[in-house]
């Protein structure tokens, strides 16, 4: 007799209810996720806890939606606990399809040109060795045309064991022998480096990307840059070759002594 009030109208409206509630939810905690992962911020915090000080960047930033959007909130407040969409298990189930996504879209972007995966490992601040990857393509392809060009002009020679690719590598904190490879990489590829940052400057992908290449364009060009550059490349030449022949095992004491004595006279 009154269609409006049956118990199926009823529950209809508690389900579009319910439905818009889990995509307010989904929505925030999504914008969330995206902002932490641009900045590369951590998520979870020591104490999430409903009464911590500090929840964490996840728990946190999804409060402060709720608190400058009523409908946020007003969604968070009606909901039961496990409707939040705030677990970790939810946390990582987003990343990993927003992982799917990037890597597609970089593979798309490639298309069929050539890249290079970079893997190196350098020291956090609790002195463990962390592995960082990053993708190197322009870098790579601009080094090659030159490599092709000088190899056509005579300029460097062909043959088993020449013209290894040379990567940038990051330089390790203790290790001074990695500082003079990275000199060493930096000089052999400069011009390709500079192509690289001139094009980051005209074509980067926001303002700031562009703003930084030009200051490190600016940086690398300068006369102090360069003649600190050749200066270091001298200094951890001369300290390199002691380093390596005091690590030798069968190594003694006087040749030791003969050999600090020598690298003394050259610096």
């Amino acid at each position: 007799m009154k269609p409006k009030q049956h118990i199926s109208a009823a529950i209809e409206k508690q389900y579009e209810q319910a439905k818009n509630n889990y995509q307010i939810h989904l929505t925030a905690t999504i914008d969330c996720i995206i902002f932490l992962l641009r900045h590369g911020l951590a998520f979870c915090g020591n104490d999430e806890i409903y009464d911590s000080v500090n929840q964490g960047n996840f728990l946190e930033l999804l409060n402060f939606l709720a608190q400058h959007n009523e409908e946020i909130d007003r969604a968070f407040k009606i909901a039961r606990g496990n409707l939040k969409l705030r677990a970790f298990s939810i946390q990582k189930d987003i990343v990993r399809a927003a992982a799917s996504e990037t890597t597609k879209a970089i593979v798309n972007d490639l298309g069929d040109e050539l890249f290079a995966v970079l893997v190196d490992e350098a020291r956090d601040i609790s002195i463990k060795e962390q592995m960082s990857v990053c993708l190197r393509d322009m870098l790579r392809d601009s080094q090659m045309t030159k490599t092709i060009k000088a190899l056509q002009s005579g300029e460097i020679s062909s043959g088993c064991g020449l013209n290894q690719e040379i990567a940038l590598k990051r330089a390790r904190d203790t290790r001074w022998g990695s500082h003079y490879g990275t000199i060493l990489r930096l000089i052999s590829l400069f011009p390709s480096v500079v192509n690289v940052l001139e094009y980051v400057e005209e074509d980067g992908n926001n303002s700031e990307q562009r703003a930084k290449a030009c200051h490190l364009l600016n940086v690398i060009q300068s006369f102090e840059f360069i003649f600190n550059l050749h200066l270091m490349k001298n200094i951890l030449g001369v300290t390199n070759e002691l380093s390596q022949a005091l690590q030798k095992n069968d190594q003694d004491i006087v040749n030791a002594i003969a050999f600090v004595k020598v690298s003394k006279q050259r610096l």
